[in-house]
């Protein structure tokens, strides 16, 4: 009212004030968006723009009818909600009728996805999962009976005749479990449940299920059960898995590799740091945690257990090198101690693992310095989850002398090598070289140029970049989940951390600590002291290794960089699916219905599958009931996000079938008498004139008394196409421009101009 009175310089009264506004308000919500004004301005509005108002709006629709908060809508809260918008009395059977239009998957609850879908939204990447997550996990724990967290081969024998609603053979069940049973324990996990049916299980999971194998593996080879792995136990496990071949030396070579601080005894965190399986360190727990679910907090928590024994062991290893007790190595503490170790280190050697350890240069290593060096790194990835028993003999073989080779060239047993001890290694040889030739040789190796060549650079020079891929990848990942937590951090979206984000985070995330300690922390973050903490600043603090670039990584066996092998993966699995979708759908309608999922699904199985229960598999496939299945529902059922475009397509064409079918006359607008007729016979049964007004009012946004298909579609959640947002606003132009041109000539003169603005 304030923009138009400015904008015209005369005073305009509130009800030519209220149509103007009503007429840019277009879903009537009292407030008008960006994408409202500049449609109103005759521009559209971006994707972005449109989506993410649609998004908001629908979640806040959704938390205000779910009462109790639950995450989900019951009937009852609908049924209330619905009387409460119309204004009046809603029968139970019309309330039960829009509610099983919602309930897709027929659960007797609304979820988030299904109310977003129901409204023509696509929901986001992470509602979606996190519902078929939801439902799997549910599926696995009523067919897992005993509730031991695993499914025996009676269970899933059980679960299949019960689904197919017939008995099948013994052979048949011990088929589709051996598929199912990845690892061959005789068992399945969680893990492989979800692999199965088309779900990439959680970081979290994955982690707590390599743990656990682990840790089988590990008390499998204890013979003893010391709680430790010697030299002769590791190798009657090898002769035991069929390396009778390998040679004393080479399970030494084997055995070192494993036994990080070399005490001769290989413990269960060793075991899992060689398998490549990491935790996150107690410093950063409550910091570096993308998760805010209180119970991943606790099993970090309880997972870490491990680690801090790790840190004590060093912590202790640290206290004998320093001699003065200084709480600092000095190079001479450490000499004198590689000396009495009979390490066989010349002085030249010791001064550049020194160096290599001092990593501020000030000449002397503190603990947290020591410590890394050590391996205990603040922010350590997943890593390799352990090795492949199917992998070939060759495979292994390799794997082993490239390691041999290393730890050759690695004479100190650092972790890694630089440039002079590849020389004296080459030197000691015999190789006749030249120090360029040396030099360009190690280029080739270091990869990320940080002038150090690690076990993996190493092994992917020899021909075996798999663990360099999947250091890059842990690498990667590393940044990404940093940045997750540096946006939820970062509640203001400013792109920098204020005190008072850190700290409502940190107290969100249960940190045990004061005010002045999280002053301390934030202080320890900005390191530049503006008063506030850049990503750079974040990933520093948590000090992060610079990230290996996709071109340094080998080609041929190696597919590159991570995101673009992610990318190319699910781009395969969309063409998979979707020639899938093709075959199935034999009518070529570009849906599938409900006997091509029958037959296709006796082909699949090879046994008759009942009515009954192939209409159950149908029902959890068509999520929007309409009795067919699209392509975004198959690719969704199939574990996969459907494409925008997928999805945009569909919304488009159901919006305008719905529209057509209401529209019984055919002239491009619907009618109030069209939707009140329609309402009766979708909710069959009487429909009040009140609550079918009600309805209408919401649809007809601009008050001229009948409903356009860009209202409809806005209302629905869609964002119209141009050509029929341009459309209705050339339209609506034009009626307004013949309203004012009181003489019709066709023109506007003065005095119409000021008869209308009065």
């Amino acid at each position: 009212w304030a923009d138009l009175e400015q904008k015209t310089g005369v005073a305009i009264s509130r009800d030519a004030a209220l149509e103007v506004f009503k007429s840019i308000d277009l879903n009537g919500d009292g407030k008008v968006s960006m994408s409202e004004f500049k449609i109103a301005m005759g521009l559209m509005p971006t994707q972005e723009d449109v989506e993410q108002e649609l998004h908001e709006a629908a979640e806040i629709d959704f938390d205000i009818i779910d009462k109790d908060g639950s995450g989900y809508i019951e009937f009852d809260e609908l049924w209330a909600d619905l009387e409460q918008r119309m204004g009046g009395r809603v029968s139970q059977e019309v309330a039960r009728g829009m509610f099983d239009e919602l309930d897709v998957n027929g659960d007797g609850k609304v979820s988030i996805v299904e109310f977003k879908m129901k409204l023509g939204l696509r929901p986001k990447m992470e509602e979606v999962m996190e519902e078929v997550h939801a439902d799997v996990e549910n599926e696995f724990d009523q067919i897992d009976a005993d509730g031991s967290g695993y499914l025996e081969f009676e269970e899933i024998w059980a679960d299949l005749e019960q689904k197919l609603g017939q008995s099948i053979d013994r052979e048949q069940a011990e088929s589709i479990f051996k598929e199912l049973d990845v690892n061959g324990d005789g068992k399945v996990s969680l893990v492989e449940f979800k692999m199965k049916v088309g779900v990439m299980p959680t970081r979290q999971e994955i982690v707590e299920e390599a743990h656990n194998e682990a840790e089988e593996a590990f008390d499998a080879i204890d013979t003893d059960g010391s709680g430790y792995l010697d030299l002769e136990e590791l190798w009657a496990d090898l002769q035991k898995r069929g390396m009778v071949e390998l040679t004393r030396e080479q399970v030494e070579e084997i055995f070192k590799s494993i036994d990080a601080n070399g005490d001769g005894k290989v413990s269960l965190a060793e075991f899992e740091h060689h398998l490549g399986i990491r935790e996150l360190p107690t410093q950063v727990v409550h910091v570096v945690s993308h998760d805010p679910m209180e119970e991943q907090i606790l099993q970090e928590q309880a997972a870490l257990e491990e680690e801090i024994a790790a840190h004590e062991e060093v912590e202790q290893l640290f206290d004998e090198i320093d001699a003065d007790a200084s709480g600092t190595l000095e190079f001479d503490e450490v000499w004198r101690d590689l000396q009495a170790r009979n390490s066989g280190i010349t002085l030249e050697q010791a001064q550049e693992l020194f160096a290599s350890i001092d990593l501020d240069g000030d000449g002397v290593i503190t603990l947290e310095e020591f410590k890394e060096h050590m391996g205990l790194n603040p922010f350590p990835g997943m890593g390799n989850l352990g090795a492949d028993e199917s992998a070939d003999e060759a495979q292994i073989v390799a794997e082993i002398e490239a390691e041999a080779a290393f730890d050759t060239i690695d004479q100190d047993q650092k972790g890694f090598f630089t440039l002079n001890d590849l020389w004296d290694d080459l030197e000691l040889k015999g190789y006749e070289v030249t120090r360029e030739q040396v030099e360009e040789m190690f280029a080739s190796m270091d990869v990320n140029g940080d002038g150090l060549v690690s076990m993996a650079e190493f092994k992917a020079a020899m021909g075996l970049p798999d663990d360099l891929i999947a250091e890059a990848q842990v690498i990667e990942e590393m940044h990404i989940q940093a940045e997750e937590v540096f946006d939820t951090i970062d509640a203001d979206m400013s792109g920098t951390l204020e005190f008072e984000e850190l700290w409502e985070y940190l107290n969100q995330h249960g940190a045990s600590l004061s005010k002045e300690e999280a002053i301390e922390k934030f202080k320890a973050l900005d390191e530049n002291g503006d008063g506030k903490v850049s990503l750079e600043e974040f990933k520093k603090y948590l000090q992060l290794p610079d990230e290996i670039p996709p071109e340094a990584i080998p080609i041929g066996d190696a597919p590159g960089d991570a995101m673009a092998e992610a990318e190319m993966l699910e781009e395969e699995a969309h063409v998979e699916v979707e020639a899938e979708f093709d075959q199935i759908d034999v009518d070529g309608s570009g849906f599938l219905d409900f006997d091509e999922i029958w037959a296709d699904l006796e082909q699949k199985t090879g046994v008759a599958i009942s009515r009954d229960a192939a209409l159950e598999v149908f029902k959890s496939i068509d999520l929007n009931g309409d009795g067919k299945v699209s392509m975004s529902e198959f690719k969704i059922a199939m574990g996969l996000m459907p494409t925008q475009e997928d999805v945009e397509q569909e919304l488009h064409e159901a919006a305008e079938i719905d529209f057509d079918i209401i529209d019984k006359d055919g002239s491009g607008y619907i009618e109030f008498d069209e939707l009140w007729a329609d309402l009766e016979q979708r909710m069959g049964g009487r429909v009040s004139q009140e609550v079918a007004r009600g309805m209408f009012d919401e649809l007809d946004v601009n008050g001229d008394g009948k409903v356009s298909i860009v209202e409809f579609k806005m209302k629905l959640g869609l964002r119209p196409k141009m050509e029929e947002v341009m459309e209705e606003v050339h339209a609506d132009v034009e009626n307004e421009f013949d309203q004012i041109d009181a003489d019709g000539s066709g023109y506007l003169e003065f005095e119409e101009i000021w008869a209308d603005l009065e």
